[in-house]
């Protein structure tokens, strides 16, 4: 008798996979591996997908939020791509950095809102908190695809990093920021602070009693503080 999916399993065998690609990685990620974690024989994970490539590009557009990401005929089966483009291409389309770039640009003499530092902050936090799942998984398939880590970590962090540093700079040398001895560090600290509470707390095992909790509410205000 010929198998019938199951409604509602399809999300969850995503979900599995996505969970899975992130704890190891794209190379080490198996079928079965998913499988357990759905709770399910690994032959009902092939009523879905044709086999790990395709369940990869499924967990790549749910963790980036791609609408209706699940709107596929079943049995999936995915193109093959450059997955190294296709990740990089997604994460610039979602560039959060123009308004720090802008703001990086202004001319010294104009002076910026009172309330940009905060907004840059929340902006920030919004992003990665809505992506961690996304950036999360491009984290851990930087060891199979170096060109990927190569991107994502010299190139697409980096220049958050330097603007981020560049703009603490300026805003301390002209006494809108307390003096800061090196604004490398400082850029360094708000980024690795956000992206521990908004993406790796959950691989931290001693981050379990903070669960649920509104971290923003705590983080922004003494971020925004931590430069008066």
């Amino acid at each position: 008798m010929a198998r019938t999916a199951t409604p509602g399993l399809f999300p969850r065998i995503v979900d599995a996979g996505l969970a899975t690609f992130i704890r190891r990685g794209y190379r080490h990620t198996r079928i079965s591996d998913v499988a357990r974690a759905a709770g399910i024989a690994p032959g009902t994970v092939y009523l879905y997908v044709t086999g790990k490539e395709a369940l990869f590009a499924l967990a790549l557009r749910v963790a980036f939020d791609e609408p209706n990401a699940l709107d596929v005929e079943t049995p999936y089966g995915a193109v093959s791509v450059r997955w190294v483009d296709d990740i990089w291409a997604r994460l610039r389309a979602r560039d959060p950095l123009g308004e720090l770039r802008r703001a990086v640009r202004r001319k010294p003499q104009v002076t910026p809102p009172p309330d940009e530092w905060n907004r840059f902050l929340r902006l920030a936090w919004s992003w990665m908190a809505r992506h961690a799942r996304a950036l999360s998984l491009i984290e851990a398939c930087a060891d199979d695809w170096p060109e990927l880590g190569l991107l994502y970590f010299q190139q697409f962090r980096r220049d958050a990093l330097d603007l981020l540093s560049r703009y603490i700079g300026a805003r301390s040398a002209r006494g809108m920021f307390a003096p800061i001895p090196d604004a490398d560090v400082a850029a360094r600290v708000v980024v690795e602070v956000m992206a521990w509470f908004t993406m790796h707390r959950q691989r931290d095992p001693d981050a379990a009693e903070l669960a649920g909790r509104p971290f923003d509410n705590t983080i922004i205000p003494m971020l925004e503080r931590a430069f008066q």
